[in-house]
């Protein structure tokens, strides 16, 4: 993930997340790096949603005020259909979707890491979740 660069206007923590999961070994961890893919790509979009000036709760796609993975991967994938980059709408779409055939690159399977005691992943899932998201990651490092 070295030729991620947070952008200066995002958050510290965003920077702090990157730098902490590029230490990681997904060999050894692969169930820590599952699991901080999700808290990334969730402050990700957030702040490059910040970064554009939009209010993610204010578009509607928020419960009772909060705004979690799903709103935000459904706020990124209306974004852009309507703003570009097209190629990345099908991406988007697959992780806010997923398919039981690929289901650790889906919003559930994210959620289930974060939330589901019985869930786990292993260094090839995690490896292809990463694959997966990686394009999504580039556009949402764009300031």
């Amino acid at each position: 993930i070295a030729h991620l660069i947070t952008p200066v206007q995002y958050p510290i923590a965003i920077r702090l997340h990157l730098e902490e999961l590029s230490a990681l070994d997904i060999q050894q961890f692969p169930n820590m790096a599952f699991l901080m893919f999700r808290a990334l790509v969730e402050k990700s979009i957030k702040a490059y949603a910040d970064a554009k000036g939009v209010d993610i709760k204010g578009t509607g796609n928020n419960a009772n005020g909060y705004v979690q993975l799903y709103h935000a991967l459904k706020w990124f994938e209306q974004y852009v259909t309507q703003n570009g980059p097209k190629p990345l709408i099908q991406p988007v779409n697959q992780l806010r979707c997923g398919k039981v055939v690929n289901y650790t690159v889906s919003n559930d399977a994210l959620n289930a890491i974060n939330h589901n005691h019985h869930f786990h992943v292993d260094p090839d899932e995690t490896l292809n979740c990463w694959n997966s998201i990686d394009s999504i990651m580039r556009e949402l490092m764009k300031p």
